[in-house]
């Protein structure tokens, strides 16, 4: 079962929610990293193992895709765990409760498999994966 690292712009309840339904959760508060940047969230959350947890569509799609090319250049192989991004506010026409996110991320995790390595976003009703410079339905 994956374990979640859940970005400093996610309520703080979606933690408690994903706990209660049995997944692992640690919020950037919990590890007093509310200020590090994007990057270093996604780093330290790479290096537990967690799946990142987010709001921040624009620059998690680029850190993602930076980190696949990058990765691809060097030669290398190192994965990130996952990228989860539940797009949040007025610019989405969204406004998700936390119960209501931490259900989301619970399906993408059974209608997405694996997540490890790939990043995905909740768009309306259902989740997409990154495939390159396109999205392509999950499920």
């Amino acid at each position: 079962m994956p374990e979640f690292y859940i970005d400093n712009n996610v309520a703080l309840e979606v933690a408690g929610f994903l706990r209660a339904a049995g997944h692992p959760a640690v919020t950037a508060r919990d590890l007093h990293r509310e200020t590090n940047s994007d990057d270093e969230q996604l780093l330290v959350a790479s290096q537990h193992g967690h799946v990142f947890l987010t709001h921040n569509e624009t620059d998690f799609i680029l850190l993602h895709d930076a980190w696949q090319r990058w990765s691809a250049a060097w030669g290398v192989t190192a994965h990130h765990a996952g990228i989860l991004i539940v797009p949040q506010g007025r610019r989405y026409g969204v406004d998700w409760e936390p119960e209501e996110v931490s259900e989301a991320v619970i399906a993408c995790l059974q209608q997405c498999p694996p997540v490890a390595g790939h990043l995905f976003r909740r768009k309306e009703a259902e989740w997409e994966r990154r495939e390159g410079r396109d999205w392509i339905p999950c499920g």
